[in-house]
């Protein structure tokens, strides 16, 4: 949930910093942007702190343990693991678009927005180890990937030019149970309504952009998608997912588009599959034990 809030805000603040550029000198619009990226994270952390220290008392010791990966007996057959990495990746590369919106280097913004979003994740997840389930080896392990890949994606033009990191969601049907019954709102944690993508983008081939007769498949792209169901909330027949299919280039879309919208939209469309854009062909389903934590849905 945390890393839905931190880009909600994060979000807010580049369309605002954008819309104001032109009325703030460059000193001036850098210190701005740094401290509206500075903000994001105060906030969330704020949230954090609400969140554990309000409710909880701490424990006496950092608790370290490792959850497992994708293994099936594993708290959330691994799509917390992929949220945990596409968190990391979409704040590191939002936050370096919003610092070079506001005036600074490519570097510099990649290095300031890395550091804040893996010092932010990293004191989470000691948040957990002494006020949760305890601080995940294998969750730190997808926060320093996920903000690796955001600045690699960011540098290395050719392989973002390539390659998107989405994830769509819809309330799943037990999660809509929970909130209609107890109030319950852990979105974050609705990992049946979560589905993680990696998109290739056709367009990125030199053969299709320059064939009059291939060009349509520039609006294609060549996708892998993961997701899990009933692990949480906790359901009677949990099971992982992974399918090869097709989505719509959404981002190419934007850009053929009269007026088309600026970067915000493009970039929200690069980290955010909307539901129903894509088709799964073919692929695996594997079953899993029935989970013994976790916000279950009573009969």
């Amino acid at each position: 949930m945390r890393r839905i809030r931190a880009i909600t805000l994060l979000s807010l603040v580049l369309v605002a910093v954008r819309a104001g550029a032109e009325e703030n000198s460059v000193d001036s619009q850098k210190a701005w942007t740094l401290v509206g990226v500075g903000s994001v994270y105060a906030a969330a952390t704020a949230i954090q702190i609400l969140q554990y220290y309000g409710p909880k008392s701490p424990h006496d010791y950092l608790t370290i343990e490792s959850d497992g990966w994708f293994g099936s007996d594993t708290y959330a057959g691994g799509a917390d693991k992929l949220g945990h990495l596409w968190g990391n990746y979409a704040l590191t590369r939002g936050g370096a678009e919003l610092l070079v919106a506001g005036g600074w280097s490519g570097l510099s913004a990649d290095i300031i927005s890395a550091s804040a979003c893996f010092a932010f994740y990293t004191w989470s997840e000691v948040t957990d180890g002494y006020y949760g389930w305890g601080l995940s080896s294998s969750d730190m392990v997808m926060n320093a990937i996920g903000t690796g890949l955001g600045v690699v994606f960011r540098r290395w033009r050719g392989l973002d030019e390539a390659i998107d990191l989405r994830i769509s969601y819809v309330p799943s049907p037990p999660f809509r149970e929970l909130v209609s019954r107890k109030g319950y709102f852990g979105a974050g944690e609705d990992y049946t309504g979560q589905t993680f993508l990696v998109g290739f983008h056709l367009k990125s081939i030199p053969q299709i952009r320059t064939s009059p007769s291939l060009r349509w498949l520039q609006y294609v792209d060549l996708t892998a998608s993961y997701r899990t169901v009933d692990y949480k909330p906790i359901g009677a027949n949990p099971r992982t997912l992974l399918y090869l299919g097709v989505s719509l280039n959404l981002q190419h879309v934007l850009r053929g588009l009269e007026g088309a919208p600026g970067g915000v939209a493009r970039f929200a469309a690069e980290i955010w599959a909307p539901p129903y854009t894509w088709i799964d062909l073919v692929g695996l389903e594997r079953g899993g034990p029935v989970p013994t934590t976790g916000v279950r849905v009573e009969p």
